[in-house]
């Protein structure tokens, strides 16, 4: 699946998705590099954490989500 350049990760809330690292560069077109890539990791489960935590509780904010994801990866 072709994704737009800034995409290099994406959850839907039950899985994440990474782009592979041997077709990191090809498809996002930046740079390959193992620390960003680690927390391109961490980032996406972080949504999932995070939305089944969501799910338990009230809905939350799309913004606050995003921001938790940044901080902790």
């Amino acid at each position: 699946m072709k994704t737009e350049n800034w995409v290099t990760g994406w959850s839907d809330g039950r899985s994440d998705y990474v782009l592979d690292r041997n077709n990191y560069e090809a498809e996002s077109g930046k740079k390959y590099d193992e620390i960003h890539y680690t927390a391109e990791i961490k980032h996406e489960l972080c949504h999932s954490y995070y939305s089944t935590l969501a799910n338990t509780l009230n809905a939350q904010p799309r913004w606050l989500d995003e921001g938790v994801a940044v901080y902790v990866s």
